[in-house]
């Protein structure tokens, strides 16, 4: 009698192991003898015990800021560039099959794209049009994130930053710059009244 009675516990206890509930914002993987066997939204759902493996994917948007990184310019100019990114999981099947880490993944695929997107731009147009920028960043990763069921909602060049003795040495071309024109104005002018005199001379 005990016998039966431990069977028929042992039995309830692993009918009820399968039973998983699932949240809103929750998606249920389950593999079947190591196989993708099929997804599950919010809900009550039956797994099979000791057959199958489920998995819980949280579907939540994520918001993760990536540190200062050194870079180079276009054209030569040490910054530091940091980044935000918000991203959510739409396709729990591909995040589970295609990549292990996400976190890490991604992290590592925002500093690579950043790097190249930093080095094909200059100083000026990085700091005067980030919002293009960021977009470009953006639209090198949406193709990646899309085969790992990730979507990107917001991927945006947070803060530049660059070294004192640089902003010092551009501030200083950029006076030389303006000094050098002022110097010109007079001499173009006086050269415009020789002209006009040489014309009305001649007339």
């Amino acid at each position: 009698m005990e016998i039966i009675g431990g069977i028929i516990v042992f039995t309830l206890m692993l009918v009820l192991s399968g039973i998983k509930v699932v949240k809103d914002y929750n998606q249920l993987v389950v593999f079947r003898f190591g196989k993708f066997a099929y997804s599950r939204g919010a809900g009550i759902h039956l797994v099979l015990p000791l057959i199958d493996q489920a998995e819980l994917v949280d579907t939540r948007l994520v918001t993760f800021s990536l540190p200062l990184l050194d870079e180079m310019t276009m054209d030569h100019v040490p910054v530091k560039v940091s980044a935000v990114c918000i991203f959510q999981i739409y396709d729990a099947q591909k995040r589970i099959l295609k990549v292990d880490n996400l976190n890490e993944a991604l992290e590592e695929l925002v500093q690579t794209s950043l790097r190249t997107v930093i080095s094909q731009h200059d100083l000026k147009h990085l700091i005067s049009d980030r919002g293009r920028v960021s977009f470009l960043l953006k639209s090198r990763l949406d193709k990646q994130t899309r085969e790992w069921g990730v979507k990107l909602h917001t991927l945006e060049i947070k803060e530049i930053k660059i070294a004192k003795n640089i902003k010092k040495a551009l501030l200083r071309a950029k006076q030389q710059k303006e000094e050098s024109v002022d110097f010109l104005k007079p001499a173009s002018h006086n050269l415009q009244i020789e002209e006009s005199d040489k014309l009305s001379y001649l007339s």
